[in-house]
């Protein structure tokens, strides 16, 4: 049998929020869910030390980015700090909290060395793409989505979610839509591209 869901203590304040952000600052709503994760987590830590947030310190925030900290990556760590910003912004700007705590929020610092290349030497891609068996469906698909994300840096998730209408064969180019915007890029159709997309 069907069991409706039960409203939960945050759901009307993170309702209003995400309204907020999505007609005023025009934020995706694959980010909005992500942000409304980062911030339920931290509501809910909050609630487990019946703690408010009109009383909330400075200490606190410190207290729960600390606690993160000890499991979670620097790189996660500095997404869950930007949702918490935005979100004690909000508050302040909205009289829910009586002061702007956003500046109170200390991210992690991501140095720019602390993890290896994301690009590959070409040669070591050429040797992958030429360890793909193309005489299969699977093969074929293989090689054509890594060869787009080789030629053009596309993510694996832009590649994959190309069309046959996404191909302008005879204008000779691509179009794709990057995930997190929404934003659609024309690219021009490399030959190699174009035969293994066929």
């Amino acid at each position: 049998t069907w069991v409706p869901r039960v409203p939960g203590p945050f759901d009307e304040l993170l309702a209003r929020y995400r309204e907020f952000r999505r007609r005023w600052r025009g934020v995706m709503e694959s980010s909005l869910r992500a942000e409304c994760v980062a911030i339920t987590g931290f509501l809910k830590w909050l609630r487990r030390r019946h703690l408010s947030l009109r009383s909330l310190a400075a200490g606190q925030i410190d207290q729960f980015v600390l606690e993160l900290s000890a499991r979670r990556a620097a790189k996660t760590i500095a997404g869950i700090c930007s949702a918490l910003r935005s979100f004690l912004r909000f508050l302040h700007a909205t009289g829910v909290m009586p002061r702007d705590m956003a500046a109170a929020v200390l991210m992690p610092r991501i140095r720019r060395g602390a993890r290896p290349p994301a690009v590959r030497p070409w040669r070591d891609i050429c040797r992958i793409l030429r360890g793909i068996d193309r005489r299969t469906a699977l093969g074929k698909r293989d090689y054509a989505a890594l060869l787009m994300m080789a030629a053009y840096g596309m993510g694996a998730g832009e590649a994959l979610s190309l069309r046959l209408d996404d191909v302008d064969w005879r204008g000779g180019s691509l179009w794709v839509r990057r995930p997190k915007t929404g934003v659609d890029v024309v690219l021009p159709l490399i030959g190699p591209v174009g035969l293994a997309i066929v």
